[in-house]
């Protein structure tokens, strides 16, 4: 990352609630606390990972800055410009600036069209009519630069492998140029051999093109093999946020602290399957308990984090965590030498 970056999105106090609708007449009966009070910025050319387990927030985050969700508070800036704000000829400016790029590589794609329609359509969203020559000469130009044929523009998403139909999701995704991309856990239903492969052409393409990139993950491997910095949540909330090396090198949150014990190593890129990390069930959005949401499962936790819950503060070294008994050290060093085999 440039040290000339500027702040390209500026996150503040953004709340995402869902009604859960019950009884007779469908009323809400409860909410579900998807995102609860986020705040960060991020930079350009930067890579900013968000990683937690399943229910976390992270792909709520993704709809919302991607403007596929509406916020029910806070704010989202893109260049000092308010998102969730914005309407008409601004939004859709706003939409070729910020692209998405989803996690199954066929469920996004239009079984019934073919490649080249698919990665051209922001085209036609967008009332952009380039010349036929020069149409075909674009999308071409795009199947090349995501390392496909450019004749492929012609076959249909199943006539591909899903290493290859993501290849055709990242081309759609930088068609239109965008400053911003938003990839939610883009590799998670790829092979251990073709995930390295798409990860190596992103962090490519964000080089040629100047990208900052968003990165979705449940997997800490892939997010310090990616990220500049990392932002680690827990039930809707940031509850660390710091540089890549020195999140993994010194975690201060025990729930960051319990995600990386449980690498056997950390490699720059390790498939895991589903398991417990921490001990315990994450608890419902509907039912966030008191205090520190983490406390209940937590081997620090005091009297204090069941009343009070923690602010986002600086723990040093660029790193921010919501705690109020951080790992020191030696505990941190206790974690991941026990998560080491």
């Amino acid at each position: 990352m440039s040290t000339t970056a500027v702040r390209v999105i500026e996150v503040r106090n953004l709340v995402k609630h869902f009604p859960i609708a019950g009884g007779v007449l469908g009323r809400p009966v409860a909410v579900a606390r998807a995102v609860d009070d986020v705040s960060f910025d991020v930079m350009s050319g930067e890579t900013l990972g968000i990683v937690g387990e399943t229910g976390a927030g992270k792909s709520t985050i993704a709809r919302l800055l991607g403007r596929v969700l509406e916020p029910s508070s806070g704010e989202i800036r893109l260049y000092g410009r308010d998102i969730a704000a914005s309407s008409g000829p601004e939004l859709r400016q706003l939409r070729t600036e910020v692209q998405m790029l989803f996690h199954d590589p066929y469920t996004s794609l239009n079984p019934h069209r073919p490649v080249g329609a698919i990665i051209g359509e922001g085209y036609e969203i967008h009332g952009m009519h380039p010349a036929e020559g020069e149409h075909k000469r674009r999308v071409r130009d795009l199947l090349r630069r995501v390392g496909l044929d450019a004749q492929d523009e012609n076959r249909y998403p199943h006539e591909f492998s899903a290493g290859e139909r993501q290849r055709i999701g990242i081309a759609r995704a930088i068609a239109l140029g965008p400053k911003v991309l938003i990839a939610d856990e883009p590799v998670s239903a790829l092979d251990l051999s073709i995930q390295a492969q798409v990860l190596n052409l992103l962090r490519e393409l964000q080089r040629e093109l100047g990208l900052t990139l968003i990165y979705i993950t449940r997997d800490l491997a892939v997010a310090r093999h990616m990220c500049d910095r990392v932002a680690v949540m827990y039930l809707g909330k940031i509850v660390e946020l710091a540089p890549g090396e020195s999140l993994y090198r010194f975690p201060r949150h025990p729930y960051t602290g319990a995600l990386l014990s449980a690498l056997p190593v950390l490699r720059s890129l390790r498939g895991q399957g589903k398991r417990e990390l921490v001990i315990g069930e994450v608890p419902s959005a509907t039912a966030v308990p008191a205090g520190c949401r983490f406390h209940p499962r937590c081997p620090k936790a005091q009297h204090l984090c069941s009343q009070h819950d923690p602010p986002l503060a600086d723990k040093g070294e660029g790193t921010v965590a919501a705690c109020h008994y951080p790992l020191t050290p030696e505990e941190a060093d206790r974690r991941l030498t026990a998560g080491a085999t």
